[in-house]
């Protein structure tokens, strides 16, 4: 069983370029370090904090 890096690393620049565009927003502020939001949904979007 093989670990891809590959994924990984385009895992870890869709977080930074996700956080390096809305790191100023208010939704964003609440979010404790070490931990990312995920929001789930279409027409009633429910908003997750996951530790990473």
């Amino acid at each position: 069983m093989a670990i891809r890096m590959p994924r990984i690393i385009q895992v870890r620049q869709i977080l930074e370029r996700s956080l390096s565009n809305g790191g100023s927003t208010p939704a964003s502020m609440d979010i404790p370090k070490g931990y990312f939001a995920i929001y789930v949904g279409e027409q009633q979007k429910k908003r997750f904090v996951v530790p990473i």
